[in-house]
């Protein structure tokens, strides 16, 4: 018999960490609510630099590779995750998880989802954790952002309707779409402990194994400055949602490559140093196309080809440290 009210415990979101896509935003806390440990699939994920080259469309950003696929690294750890093209319904399966202790991600479409910048404007997938259910009130509780498009997550209710009109929303539109809508992770056993050397040795790996790529990348990114401070001096940009979609999906890898660096070697290794180096000159990059955007110049703009060119040089340090 399912109760009328449940929440799961110990479930926490991630604190000022944002990796790859909102997924993994709300899949590693299910990975750390059954102890296995998150980082062996930060560390799976590698991304040189790639730029558009298609239509005159001058913007740079992260290509990410996944190395080792999510079942697989669950599989090392005593887990197992089962997903679904659709669930028709959807309620009663997140109410017999949670019954059995076993939180849900699912697949929504923004466009249903209120307190979204895209609510009733735009289609798009997004993914929530649902972690109870409160059956008198038709409610449940569901891990999300904060602030859309924002890196903290935290708890709200949201109704039965709001789940249901936003989880089955998605398949109207995103009709060729088929990829799975709902996942389920759960243990097959006791959960694999990872040694912290082990997690080193796979990022150290991961990166050689990827070094052609990201010599290329940096190549690429090189390029795309030299053309790019050109198009600033001209004022000639106009591709600027592009542009800034590219530089923050960068900001915010190279600040999980932040947190990576200083869990896996220590605030005050040369690894989480260079790594911060990184962010900065990104963020300050960030910040100034922010207000070319806004103001139609910027101050300088060799300044930016000169701060790339320093990431570039940041960038090959690190690598040669993993090698």
């Amino acid at each position: 018999m399912i109760s009328l009210n449940k929440e799961l415990d110990n479930i926490t979101p991630l604190s000022d960490l944002f990796f790859h896509s909102c997924f993994y935003s709300v899949f590693l806390p299910v990975v750390n609510y059954y102890e296995g440990n998150m980082f062996w699939f930060l560390v799976s994920i590698v991304a040189p630099y790639q730029c558009y080259s298609e239509n005159g469309r001058c913007s740079v950003y992260m290509d990410y590779i996944q190395v080792e696929l999510i079942p697989d690294l669950l599989n090392k750890q005593g887990l197992t995750m089962c997903s679904q093209k659709r669930d028709d319904d959807i309620t009663d399966t997140i109410s017999k998880s949670i019954e059995e202790d076993t939180p849900v991600i699912i697949r929504i479409d923004t466009y249903y989802w209120p307190g979204h910048k895209d609510y009733l404007k735009d289609h798009n997938k997004h993914y929530i954790l649902i972690c109870g259910f409160h059956s008198q009130q038709s409610e449940f509780t569901v891990m999300d952002q904060e602030v859309s498009d924002g890196i903290n997550y935290g708890f709200r209710r949201v109704s039965m309707s709001t789940l249901i009109q936003s989880y089955y929303g998605g398949f109207d539109f995103f009709l060729e779409d088929s990829l799975d809508t709902v996942f389920v992770v759960k243990r097959t056993g006791n959960v694999s402990k990872v040694s912290h050397n082990t997690i080193i040795e796979t990022y150290n790996c991961n990166l050689a194994l990827y070094s052609e790529q990201f010599s290329n990348g940096h190549h690429v990114l090189e390029d795309f400055a030299e053309r790019f401070v050109v198009l600033l001096e001209a004022q000639a940009i106009d591709n600027y949602d592009d542009v800034i979609t590219g530089f923050n999906d960068i900001s915010n890898f190279k600040s999980a490559e932040v947190y990576i660096n200083r869990i896996l070697y220590g605030e005050l290794s040369a690894q989480c140093i260079e790594s911060k180096n990184i962010h900065e000159k990104w963020t300050i990059i960030r910040s100034l196309i922010a207000r070319y955007m806004y103001s139609g110049r910027v101050n300088n703009p060799r300044k930016v080809l000169e701060y790339i060119q320093e990431i570039v040089v940041s960038e090959k340090c690190l690598l040669m440290k993993a090698y």
